[in-house]
């Protein structure tokens, strides 16, 4: 078979995956694709490899901080930006593909390092600024550290439950870490890694992906929340019923379609599983720990 037969049978694949995105316009699945596979190829053939941050190389006031916030203080203060950014979330919910949603927090994340303010306070002078760039210019949103972290968030969901296009949002989840340290501390936050490890699993059922990120948000003291228990319980359960096999909804049939197929398990599998629910009984305990302090 011809090279020019290889690269239509590929393009006709991937054309036939991505449809299931929901891409309201032909063109965009071009344009997608390469802007996708062009971080990937980056990733691969750069030099300088994205790596883990140690948090030894971190400011420890950095960490401390984010650490003293409860998950009550954090669930208000999302409740409050929702409410000043509710416009600019309205106009992500009504964006027709999932290259609109790229287009739209790419520059964002690249001009975030820029628009870091350390000694920026969460107060109602901070709200009422962020509701007023909301209501005037939708997607050009105030960029900070209180935002951002909430608009990747909102992005990442948008990709993964609406256009089903995972590999868009891990593009812009890698962008993210791509970035400067600082911009690697104040936005890949719990909430983003949690809405990853959702995505990993829903998209690959691969457990040593999942085991992947948790090692990661270990290695970089990301520190896991009642949410994350939440997600990883939930994988872990239906990681132990495919290894039982005691489920017919994950064996590949026409009504079940490919997601539902169970991947083939061994040993190494096993471990990885091993190791993520070690994790939610260790998370667990901490949890208790701080929440009884």
């Amino acid at each position: 078979m011809s090279s020019k037969e290889d690269e239509e049978n590929f393009t006709n694949i991937f054309n036939k995956i991505m449809d299931r995105s929901k891409h309201s316009k032909e063109k965009t699945d071009g344009l997608l694709f390469e802007k996708t596979f062009a971080s990937m190829d980056r990733l691969k053939h750069s030099e300088v490899q994205p790596k883990l941050v140690r948090t030894g190389e971190l400011s420890a006031n950095v960490f401390l901080k984010k650490s003293l916030m409860t998950q009550r203080e954090d669930g208000e203060r999302l409740k409050k930006l929702s409410h000043s950014l509710n416009e600019t979330l309205k106009a992500i919910d009504a964006m027709e593909n999932d290259l609109e949603v790229y287009e739209f927090m790419e520059p964002l994340i690249k001009s975030m390092d820029s628009k870091i303010n350390g000694q920026l306070k969460f107060n109602q002078e901070l709200l009422s600024k962020v509701a007023l760039q909301s209501n005037g210019e939708p997607l050009s949103p105030l960029c900070n550290e209180f935002t951002m972290p909430y608009l990747l968030i909102k992005c990442i969901s948008i990709l993964k439950d609406k256009f089903r296009s995972p590999d868009v949002a891990i593009s812009l989840f890698e962008l993210s870490k791509e970035q400067s340290l600082k911009t690697f501390i104040f936005l890949c936050v719990i909430g983003v890694y949690n809405q990853m490890l959702q995505l990993y699993w829903d998209s690959f059922k691969s457990i040593a992906k999942v085991n992947s990120l948790i090692t990661e948000m270990k290695v970089n003291g990301i520190q896991g929340n009642h949410e994350t228990t939440r997600v990883l319980r939930s994988i872990s359960k239906e990681c132990h019923t495919m290894l039982n096999y005691d489920d017919d909804k994950f064996f590949f049939t026409l009504e079940n379609g490919v997601e539902a197929w169970a991947p083939m398990w061994n040993k190494n599998d096993e471990q990885e599983l091993k190791s993520v629910d070690d994790y939610i009984a260790d998370l667990y305990v901490y949890l208790e720990q701080v929440y009884s302090q």
